[in-house]
């Protein structure tokens, strides 16, 4: 089983007439958030600024 320290899990449900360009929209703007603490304990950070793991996991659903 893996870890990380900082970061994001992104689980994405993908159904029939989504394309893989939306998925990768979703998951670039999500890695955008600035949902992750600073130094100063402010969540005002994102993984593309604290170089931090995003994992997803797409689901193709019906």
């Amino acid at each position: 089983m893996g870890a990380i320290e900082q970061g994001l899990f992104i689980f994405v449900c993908a159904k029939q007439g989504d394309t893989r360009q939306s998925v990768r929209q979703l998951v670039k703007k999500n890695a955008k958030l600035r949902i992750l603490k600073d130094e100063a304990g402010r969540i005002n950070l994102s993984v593309t600024h604290t170089g931090s793991a995003d994992h997803v996991a797409v689901y193709f659903g019906g």
